[in-house]
């Protein structure tokens, strides 16, 4: 096998390994926690907080209409129970009792206020609720596809490995290192020439660089300096 195609299979290997550890630190990110689905448990647990301030506030509501209805009835009873008999004591009786009744008016207002307030975060709770699920739902799933596929791509690492130790054995050091310096800034290092182009960069590659490499010397792509493979 000619040098350029053992380096050729080399950038092939290199690019294997890449791509399994980028899926393998992916699968580490997600085993950390799904940032949407932690998102929406924050969003749920707000809402439910203020559900519950809502509850509170229509309960509030409720408790200050029966205080100001039990107030009213007292002053009815003892207006009608023949116990008030001084004028002035009645007309003030009644005078309270009319104004208790324009408060209990705007107090049912306001409870019925928020009892749609709390409806209203009762139903927004209830969908943030479900899209949690949803999403908690989705990221069991991915969880358990990531468990499977782990063990592949660790079979996968491993034999890629062992395919580049084989393949610098057998490659001269010259030729490694001019990989290498070429691998560090273009991926991949490699490409191929089609129909006298580069396939990294598309574009022409020179006669005389087609030439090196029919020579079977390292031919250096000019445009996007990757190593050529004829």
């Amino acid at each position: 096998m000619r040098v350029i195609e053992q380096l050729a299979e080399l950038a092939e290997v290199d690019r294997e390994l890449v791509t399994a550890a980028d899926e393998l630190g992916q699968i580490d990110a997600r085993a950390g926690g799904d940032p949407e689905a932690l998102r929406l448990e924050a969003h749920r647990a707000e809402l439910e907080a203020e559900a519950a301030r809502r509850t509170a506030a229509r309960r509030t509501e409720e408790l200050e209409l029966e205080a100001l209805g039990e107030r009213r009835r007292h002053q009815e009873r003892a207006l009608y129970d023949g116990s008030v008999r001084h004028p002035g004591d009645l007309q003030r009786r009644q005078h309270e009792i009319q104004g208790l009744r324009q408060l209990g008016a705007t107090h049912e207002e306001r409870v019925l206020a928020a009892m749609e307030a709390e409806e209203a975060a009762q139903a927004e709770l209830a969908a943030a609720a479900e899209a949690a699920r949803a999403t908690l739902a989705r990221v069991g799933e991915r969880r358990r596809a990531d468990a499977g596929r782990r063990p592949q791509l660790e079979r996968e690492r491993a034999a890629a490995a062992i395919r580049r130790d084989r393949l610098v054995a057998q490659i001269p050091p010259a030729a490694l290192r001019t990989y290498a310096r070429t691998a560090q800034h273009r991926s991949p290092a490699v490409a191929r020439i089609i129909h006298g182009t580069c396939s990294g960069c598309r574009l022409p590659v020179p006669a005389r660089v087609l030439d090196q490499a029919r020579r079977d010397e390292l031919a250096v792509c000019e445009t996007c300096e990757r190593l050529l493979l004829l």
